[in-house]
């Protein structure tokens, strides 16, 4: 599934609470934010049983409300636990007046 934060499925950036502004079960905490994108990864792992699933997942917003590594570790876990093969990680371009850590530690994976 490529990037479970753009079409055809509504984004998860509407895990991000600077997007994501509802206030009934799918808004508020990361756990509900996330809700909707993590029912249709199970749904497409029930389709395709063992066959393996990448999901693209940005992680951070670069923007003070927005998503932190510590809740996309939450999503990031409960895609394991769904039986997700990798995650595809990337960040910002949720907001434009986002302000990236130019200082933060370079990992590069070859």
């Amino acid at each position: 599934m490529y990037r479970l934060y753009e079409w055809p499925v509504p984004s998860l950036q509407s895990a991000s609470s600077l997007t994501n502004r509802r206030k009934d079960s799918y808004g508020g905490s990361i756990s509900n934010r996330a809700k909707f994108h993590l029912a249709v990864v199970e749904s497409i792992k029930n389709v395709i049983g063992n066959t393996p699933l990448i999901v693209k997942l940005g992680v951070e917003d670069w923007h003070p409300h927005g998503i932190r590594p510590e809740d996309a570790l939450y999503v990031a876990t409960q895609l394991k636990a769904l039986g997700v093969a990798m995650i595809d990680v990337s960040t910002g371009n949720v907001v434009p007046d986002q302000i990236p850590d130019l200082n933060r530690p370079r990992v590069w994976v070859i």
